[in-house]
């Protein structure tokens, strides 16, 4: 079981992949934005794994992305977009990219992924 942060500004989808999530046995919480997604993750970022959309209000995903590697060099934090910027989005420290549309399965052999 992992315990896992979804960030995401998009209602639905933020809450199927906690839905997802959760039925297949993880600790799931979720943000709106990435500010909310910060704050989340610095009151308890021990072996959390994130899950976030780039464009958000407020913070956006690679200002989260940043600040989260601040913390913590080492977390894991998977970037979801809509938008083909994989080789941006690893340039900033991301451990991995899942472009949208996606199955939700995806989503779970990245969260289960054993480095």
């Amino acid at each position: 079981m992992s315990k896992v942060l979804v960030v995401d500004d998009e209602y639905l989808l933020r809450n199927a992949i906690k839905e997802y999530l959760m039925l297949n046995g993880n600790e799931v919480v979720t943000a709106s934005d990435g500010e909310e997604g910060l704050e989340l993750y610095k009151n308890d970022n021990n072996g959390l794994i994130v899950l976030t959309d780039v464009d958000m209000p407020r913070i956006d995903g690679f200002e989260l992305l940043s600040r989260i590697r601040e913390i913590n060099p080492n977390a894991r934090i998977y970037v979801m977009s809509g938008n083909d910027e994989n080789g941006k989005i690893i340039e900033y420290g991301a451990s991995g990219f899942i472009k949208k549309p996606f199955e939700l399965k995806e989503l779970e052999r990245l969260i289960n992924y054993k480095e």
